[in-house]
């Protein structure tokens, strides 16, 4: 409180900017082409991030714990569960089951790689965590 009153720090501005689908649809076309390039599948966790509504640290944070081929039930930290629509649990489907975590990769890279695609598209404003406003029912990419 004294340090806002004394102005060293300001109050955080609320930033909301959701990107359009033709910022996603060219975010989805320059991960495609990157594909070979890269290790972490952007494509398959942009979309993850739309349908699900989870940040980068919650989708890097979701395990195969307590899992079937018919559930569609993730745990995502302890004692807590996200349950997949069709569209999510496909893509988590397509993921390889060689580690206990299901993107194995830390959220840091996934926004940095995220950031990166957004510079070069020249996609200003928006940042991995503002996919989550992008969620609706019947949303695909």
């Amino acid at each position: 409180q004294l340090c806002r009153e004394q102005q060293l720090i300001a109050t955080r501005v609320s930033r909301r900017r959701n990107p359009t689908p033709e910022e996603l649809q060219a975010l989805d076309d320059y991960f495609a082409k990157h594909k070979g390039k890269a290790t972490i599948p952007m494509r398959d966790i942009i979309r993850l991030a739309v349908l699900t509504n989870l940040r980068a640290a919650e989708i890097c944070r979701l395990e195969w714990t307590h899992t079937t081929a018919r559930s569609s039930l993730l745990s995502h930290g302890s004692n807590t569960y996200v349950r997949l629509n069709a569209a999510a649990w496909a893509i988590v489907n397509r993921q390889p089951r060689k580690v206990k975590r299901v993107f194995p990769y830390k959220a840091k890279s996934i926004c940095a790689a995220f950031a990166n695609a957004c510079n070069v598209l020249r996609i200003a404003n928006v940042s991995f965590d503002d996919l989550r406003q992008r969620r609706s029912p019947a949303r695909g990419m």
